[in-house]
């Protein structure tokens, strides 16, 4: 099987949306499918335009991504040009088209996916547009419009969360059902700390503190981040703590932020490491001794999830992702959006070791139900049903 995927956003990027593809792309190419992944290159100059990751054959593009629309005139131009060149030049067929968000580039793909009579699937993971947005009424009438007759046209949209599947529903108008399917994120693998040498890899951070607690972001307005300087001003003045903050990010708004973090006084306490290498990310979540999250909105549990599989208790404040779990389960510590109450909680569960063993341990009974792999097989079985009914 030849599977050809379009995506805005792909490895070497960390986060959770990335993780999800390189997991399924991965776990297909060990089932003997061909992945070829089009995606715009992470660094513009240090890339090279093709390459290959865990057996997925990688072809990048350098993107203008001034706005939404810019983002929407580059990658179709390129798309258009990667698929001559895949077709003609590298001579290879296509069985079925993956593309990731309905825009901006799912208007082109359904056009190729007709002429070239290969059936195509969505994957959404956030309203359409892969915007830093809380809700589908953000992307204005237009995309919504546009992304609405995407979605007719594709065979068939998955939905990742419950709240996608809300933006689907409303795209829909009540006559497109059908072509929704729900496969949820999966949780990670729990790691092992067997060989885990925590005392040494806070050397390698220059990290001294008795309590390490961590916090990983894109640097945007939902996260909040401007609480977690009013958490530690809190936990200085109030709470007998010896701690750092330590929060690992991507997004360009550094030295606002570092301003922010001079003129509270905590820079001592707050330290931001810039990060998109998996590597560094695995070390520092293996080195805490909490998971801290403040976002506002979240459009899926996988980033609190991934916490839970470094042996992290997490402590939340309460979001839509959070609510939806912790109503049956309560494997997280969630609290309202309140500066004392969560210092309250860090307080508490430092101070008893059988309530954080505890909490681990809640999480890792379940953990054992959920995996990469019954993810990735849920989009292979996806995948062969489609193709069957083209096949007849």
């Amino acid at each position: 099987m030849e599977v050809l995927v379009l995506t805005p956003t792909f490895y070497p990027r960390v986060w959770w949306a990335e993780e999800s593809m390189t997991q399924l792309y991965s776990w297909l190419v060990e089932k003997w499918v061909n992945v070829h992944v089009f995606t715009p290159k992470v660094i513009a100059n240090s890339q090279l335009w093709r390459d290959s990751f865990m057996g997925v054959n990688i072809f990048r593009f350098v993107s203008i991504e001034y706005n939404k629309y810019s983002k929407f005139i580059s990658y179709n131009i390129f798309g258009f040009i990667f698929l001559l060149y895949f077709l003609l030049k590298m001579k290879k067929r296509v069985d079925l088209i993956h593309v990731q968000y309905l825009f901006p580039m799912g208007l082109l793909w359904v056009l190729f996916s007709k002429i070239l009579r290969v059936p195509i699937v969505f994957s959404e993971h956030h309203y359409g547009t892969w915007s830093d947005i809380s809700s589908y009424t953000e992307n204005g009438n237009l995309i919504n419009k546009i992304c609405a007759f995407i979605f007719k046209k594709s065979d068939i949209t998955v939905s990742t969360w419950f709240t996608q599947n809300e933006f689907l529903e409303y795209l829909s108008d009540g006559s497109g059902t059908s072509k929704i399917k729900e496969i949820k994120l999966w949780a990670p693998e729990k790691k092992e700390k067997t060989n885990v040498d925590k005392l040494l890899l806070r050397k390698k951070y220059n990290l001294s503190t008795e309590f390490v607690f961590v916090s990983i972001w894109r640097l945007v307005k939902r996260k909040k981040f401007e609480k977690l300087i009013e958490l530690s001003k809190h936990l200085k003045k109030n709470c007998n703590i010896d701690f750092t903050i330590l929060i690992l990010w991507e997004g360009g708004e550094r030295s606002y932020l570092e301003e922010q973090i001079k003129e509270e006084w905590q820079q001592g306490n707050i330290v931001l490491l810039w990060s998109k290498i998996w590597k560094e990310k695995e070390e520092l979540l293996f080195l805490s001794d909490l998971f801290l999250f403040t976002s506002e909105f979240e459009w899926s549990w996988l980033v609190y999830t991934e916490a839970n599989a470094f042996w992290l208790p997490v402590i939340a404040f309460e979001n839509e992702a959070v609510n939806s779990i912790y109503k049956n389960n309560h494997w997280w510590i969630v609290v309202k959006r309140d500066i004392k109450l969560m210092g309250d909680e860090i307080e508490k569960i430092l101070s008893d070791k059988g309530l954080y063993e505890d909490k681990i341990k809640q999480w890792y009974t379940l953990l054992e139900e959920y995996s990469w792999n019954k993810y990735s097989e849920n989009y292979f079985d996806l995948f062969h049903l489609i193709l069957k009914k083209y096949e007849k």
